[in-house]
C-alpha cells in the first residue's frame, strides 16, 4: 500500500508541475504579446507626435522668413534657431522607437532629477488652473457671490438703514 501513495504523490506532483509550467508558458505569451501591444501604440504616437512637433518647427521657419521680409533681422535669427531645434525634436520622435525614447527619457530623469521635479510641479500647477478655469462655478464667480453677501449681511447689521433699505441692501 506504500507504493501505491508513492506512485499516487509522484503523479499528482507530476501533474502540478506540468500545470505550473503551462501557466509559467500562458503568462510568458500574455506578457509578450501585451508589451508589443504597448510597443506598437507607443511608437505610432511618438511618430504622430513628431510629426506634429516637426510642424510647429515648420511654422517658427516660416515666421523668421516672414521677419526677414520685414526687415526685423534679428527676431528672424531667432525664430530661426528655434524652428531649427524644434525640426531635430520632431525628427528625433519620428525616427525613434518607443522603448528608446523611454530609455532616453529615464536616463534623462536620472541626470537631472530636478528638472523632472520642477518640469512635474509646473505640469501640475497649470493643470490644476485649466481643471479650476473649467469648472462650472470657478473661483471668481464663488469669490464675488460670497463677498456680495458678506456685504449684504453687514449693511443689513447696521442701524443707519430703515427697515425697507435694509431688504433693499441699503439702496
Amino acid at each position: 500500500m506504500a507504493a501505491s501513495e508513492e506512485t499516487a504523490s509522484s503523479q499528482s506532483g507530476s501533474t502540478m508541475e506540468q500545470a505550473r509550467g503551462q501557466l509559467q508558458e500562458m503568462t510568458g505569451k500574455a506578457r509578450s504579446q501585451a508589451s508589443s501591444g504597448l510597443e506598437s501604440q507607443l511608437d505610432q504616437r511618438s511618430t504622430q507626435t513628431g510629426e506634429q512637433i516637426r510642424s510647429i518647427g515648420e511654422a517658427f521657419g516660416r515666421l523668421g522668413e516672414e521677419l526677414r521680409h520685414q526687415g526685423s533681422d534679428r527676431p528672424a535669427q531667432l525664430a530661426d534657431q528655434v524652428a531649427s531645434r524644434v525640426r531635430s525634436f520632431g525628427e528625433y520622435f519620428e525616427r525613434t522607437d518607443g522603448r528608446t525614447i523611454l530609455r532616453d527619457a529615464e536616463d534623462f530623469g536620472r541626470r537631472q532629477p530636478w528638472v523632472v521635479a520642477v518640469g512635474g510641479l509646473v505640469a501640475g500647477l497649470f493643470a490644476s488652473r485649466v481643471i479650476k478655469a473649467s469648472s462650472p462655478n470657478g473661483s471668481t464667480r464663488d469669490r464675488s457671490t460670497s463677498t456680495d453677501i458678506t456685504k449684504q449681511s453687514a449693511l443689513t447689521e447696521t442701524s443707519e438703514f430703515t427697515p425697507a433699505e435694509r431688504v433693499s441692501g441699503g439702496v
